[in-house]
């Protein structure tokens, strides 16, 4: 097993789960991400759908970024629901995310 891309999917998880719990932390990642520099297909995705509602002023939590993944036919595609729960569940805060953008 590949330790470093490990290391990175669990860091781009940490990233995802903590945007979704942090109404804070979207501005603090928002000029250095870009859908494209997630590693797989699911964070991309995932991260997309942030980044748009995010721009469109969409509250972001759980619930609302499963709705809009689900309205986009998306939500199987970045991991299905409990997939976003888990996302969630591996954060606590948004401490040191700019750090791991």
């Amino acid at each position: 097993m590949d330790t470093t891309n490990f290391q990175i999917t669990e860091i781009e998880k940490a990233v995802l789960g903590a945007l979704m719990i942090e109404k804070k932390a979207f501005p603090l990642v928002a000029q250095t991400l870009r859908p494209e520099m997630f590693y797989h297909e699911k964070e991309q995705t995932l991260y997309a759908v942030l980044e748009n509602m995010h721009r469109n002023n969409e509250p972001i939590d759980i619930l609302t970024v499963k709705e809009a993944l689900q309205k986009r036919g998306k939500l199987d595609e970045a991991g299905g629901a409990y997939g976003i729960v888990r996302l969630s569940s591996k954060v606590t805060s948004s401490a040191h995310i700019e750090l791991h953008a």
